[in-house]
């Protein structure tokens, strides 16, 4: 398969965290490109959350996964953790820590959910700078 097109395929629709990955899987119409997918997200280590599409409606994929310093943490609206299922939950759980917060008002008319909201740094960590000890 050409490089292009697998990156094609490797794309989700909203997260993709440490080791796991929310996705709507459902949504690849070809089996054989949906179990490649699935495939090498379980190769790699990730446990799969497959939502459907209420779920995504209800900004389930709208999540993030931050590290501070007391532990992982899944960043979360309490409309998405609400929408999800036990076993959805529990893998959740698994990884990090869940931190719902209620924002009924961005999601009603912002259209937007947590990940929106946050902006995400990958940056290496420097000596001496905002606290880090040098």
């Amino acid at each position: 398969m050409p490089a292009v097109r697998q990156r094609q395929l490797l794309r989700r629709d909203h997260f993709a965290g440490g080791a796991v990955d929310i996705s709507r899987g459902r949504r690849i119409a070809q089996a054989q490109h949906r179990e490649a997918v699935l495939n090498t997200l379980r190769a790699t280590g990730h446990d799969i959350v497959d939502v459907s599409l209420r779920q995504m409606q209800e900004f389930a994929g709208n999540l993030l996964e931050l590290e501070p310093a007391g532990g992982p943490v899944v960043a979360l609206s309490t409309t998405a953790w609400r929408s999800l299922e036990a076993a959805q939950r529990r893998i959740l759980e698994g990884h990090a820590q869940p931190v719902p917060v209620a924002i009924p008002t961005i999601e009603r008319l912002g259209g937007g959910g947590v990940r929106c909201m946050l902006a995400e740094l990958h940056l290496p960590k420097r000596p001496g700078v905002l606290g880090q000890a040098p």
